[in-house]
């Protein structure tokens, strides 16, 4: 007869097996805990949150119920879409087939203002919602500028508190544009780019003196003794680029203006029509500022902007 061997009874785990279990149970309950955390927002009190967002636009542009926050002021649209099946080439998705397909949509402008303007600079949007035939749904939204300045959510939410206007003046405060700007030049970059190409406007005094420089040279003098406006030679000036775009880009650009110091409470701008008088008013209203205004050479002028917006020169 064979024999089995003896069998051996289990023995106890040693302490090193039962440290072990603990540490791995407690390791479990750590991630969990800081998962936890995290989700909640414990461990970033200060964070950027969806809350924090929708306060910072109350903050920055009163509470207005029945608006969105954002894009407050829009009107709503409905129709439909008609497909002539052309793009089922390329595309396999059913709002590209032969037919028509029902659309709601909304107009509207940027910011958190049910009331504001339509200005020209003003930011469009458009969103679209397509509803087919077998229930899906499609969104879309967007703007009119071709590069979006912001690179994240944090950037975009610093620029909208800089924008809240000071009590005292109603406008926002330019220090604060200013150091946002210096913070990030990524948006700089952005908001260059979303002028690349644009025309600057043309110069009465090139048209006039068709660049002769003798004749403008004349122009120039008899302005200066009939308007008493000093000359600023812009050409040689050490121009601040964060300085020049105080002003919105519909001045700077649209009327050739050029914000070109700032000594206490007055900034200096150059210009090339002194009789610009709705021009110097709308700046007026723009800058919480004394304003003192100079006669500069239009090409320096020109000049300056292409450099301060990396504008493409101008052909002569």
């Amino acid at each position: 007869n064979l024999k089995t061997p003896a069998e051996v009874a289990p023995g106890r785990p040693g302490m090193a097996g039962n440290l072990a279990g603990f540490v791995l149970l407690g390791a479990i309950l750590g991630v969990v805990v800081v998962t936890f955390a995290y989700l909640g927002g414990w461990l970033t009190p200060n964070g950027l949150t969806p809350a924090r967002f929708i306060d910072g636009f109350e903050q920055v542009n009163g509470v207005h119920p029945g608006f969105r926050r954002n894009h407050a002021k829009g009107v709503g649209v409905s129709g439909s879409f008609e497909s002539n099946g052309q793009g089922v080439r390329l595309s396999k998705a059913h709002v590209f087939q032969p037919g028509r397909v029902p659309v709601l949509g909304r107009f509207s402008l940027g910011g958190g203002q049910p009331y504001a303007t339509d200005a020209p600079e003003a930011v469009r949007g458009l969103g679209l919602q397509f509803s087919l035939a077998d229930g899906e749904v499609w969104r879309t939204a967007m703007i009119n500028l071709p590069v979006f300045p912001f690179r994240t959510p944090q950037a975009f939410y610093e620029r909208l508190i800089a924008s809240k206007a000071d009590p005292r003046t109603g406008k926002p405060d330019p220090a604060n544009l200013k150091a946002f700007l210096a913070r990030h030049p990524e948006t700089v970059q952005a908001l260059n780019k979303n002028l690349s190409g644009q025309a600057l406007a043309a110069s009465l005094l090139d048209k006039l003196c068709h660049q002769e420089t003798d004749k403008l040279e004349d122009v120039l003098s008899a302005l200066i003794d009939r308007t008493k406006y000093a000359f600023i030679p812009l050409e040689y000036y050490d121009l601040d680029r964060q300085l020049a775009r105080m002003l919105p880009d519909h001045l700077t650009l649209g009327r050739l203006y050029v914000p070109f110091d700032l000594i206490s409470r007055t900034i200096m701008i150059a210009c090339c029509n002194p009789f610009d008088a709705a021009g110097h008013a709308a700046v007026q209203q723009s800058l919480d500022y004394s304003v003192s205004w100079y006669l500069a050479r239009p090409g320096a002028i020109i000049k300056t902007l292409e450099n301060v917006y990396r504008l493409e020169s101008r052909a002569p």
